[in-house]
């Protein structure tokens, strides 16, 4: 980790042209996800997966019944739901759902949801995903 973040450093003395400030955030992240990727084992054993992934799939369930129209909207606006969940052992989880063009605008929309405890996980969210074509079946099921 020291090696990487000397790296970055040693760039932005080397490029002065390039904005430190873009360096300076991008070696903020890297150490985020290092962090992250260190103490994920801890993380495992507070984090239920299972549950986790159980939940997560309830919430995109609620999605898959929508119309393809309805998903198209919601992926021109660019929009972006984030409801609170408690799982049955009484865990609250953080929920985010995207709508995305999968490919080109116009096409297929992925609905993708990542969940997360609201602690490090953040970082690193568990996720999943769905894509509907524009006849209203679902790619790759």
């Amino acid at each position: 980790m020291v090696w990487v973040i000397q790296n970055v450093h040693d760039n932005v003395q080397q490029t002065p042209h390039l904005n430190r400030a873009v360096l300076s955030a991008l070696a903020t992240a890297l150490v985020s996800v290092l962090l992250t990727y260190f103490v994920d084992r801890r993380v495992e054993q507070r984090v239920d997966k299972k549950e986790a992934h159980s939940v997560l799939g309830m919430q995109l369930a609620s999605y898959r019944l929508r119309t393809y129209a309805e998903l198209a909207a919601w992926a021109r606006e660019r929009r972006m739901h984030t409801p609170a969940a408690v799982a049955p052992s009484g865990k609250q989880y953080q929920i985010e759902v995207q709508f995305l063009w999968d490919d080109k605008p116009n096409g297929d929309v992925r609905v993708s949801g990542s969940i997360d405890d609201g602690g490090i996980r953040a970082f690193l969210p568990l996720t999943d995903s769905f894509v509907v074509s524009p006849d209203g079946k679902f790619v790759g099921e």
